[in-house]
């Protein structure tokens, strides 16, 4: 496993949030030759963080008293229940598997998908040391009296796989609809409306001024 960058967090942004998304740097090792790994290491994209330097993350001030999580997961982090320490750690209550990201080829038009059956060649092939990998995870988090506004958003979204780390855009939209409030996007990728943006995770070159001493 590579050593974590563990950098220092950015400042508080302002005021407090009802629903974060997060997509925590993770530190992980990838088994195989230097030729072979090539950019799928995450620390070729972004600084990484251990878990219990994760767990020093300042959610729980960023918060308000009822306020809901939404983290991404791999799979055998979820497996040893890592989100079981982190939400605690940050004064939440594990509570659900939220969302389940089925990855198709990017050149699989979705659109299609309209009563046409999903065939198990439109789905990506990721990496993996069991089976391959073309599906991601989110947990939710919760504290306090924060719930659903809507019970018609789906667990299973089926888009296509993306560039390291980003996230497909249907999972911003049903976060959206699932409930109101100010929203905050923790180590995400590209701006979006209505959203803030905290951290320096999956943006290229935004953690450079941390990397080299420099505050944010």
């Amino acid at each position: 496993m590579s050593t974590p960058d563990n950098l220092p967090f950015p400042p508080l942004p302002e005021g407090k949030f009802t629903f974060a998304s997060i997509d925590p740097p993770w530190t992980f090792a990838i088994r195989g030759a230097p030729a072979q790994v090539g950019d799928r290491r995450p620390d070729a994209h972004y600084p990484t963080a251990s878990i219990e330097h994760l767990k020093t993350l300042p959610v729980s001030e960023m918060m308000e008293k009822d306020a809901l999580i939404a983290m991404w997961i791999t799979g055998p982090l979820l497996i040893q229940a890592v989100h079981n320490e982190l939400f605690p750690a940050w004064g939440f209550e594990p509570s659900s598997l939220m969302f389940v990201w089925i990855k198709t080829w990017n050149k699989f038009a979705t659109k299609t998908l309209t009563g046409t059956a999903l065939l198990d060649s439109d789905l990506a092939m990721g990496g993996g040391y069991t089976t391959r990998a073309n599906a991601e995870m989110v947990v939710l988090g919760r504290r306090g009296k924060a719930g659903r506004e809507r019970a018609d958003i789906r667990q299973v979204i089926v888009s296509n796989r993306r560039e390291h780390s980003r996230k497909p855009e249907e999972f911003y939209r049903r976060c959206e609809a699932y409930i109101s409030g100010r929203k905050i996007d923790i180590f995400g990728g590209a701006p979006r409306e209505g959203w803030t943006h905290y951290g320096y995770g999956h943006r290229e070159g935004e953690a450079e001024p941390m990397r080299a001493g420099n505050a944010i």
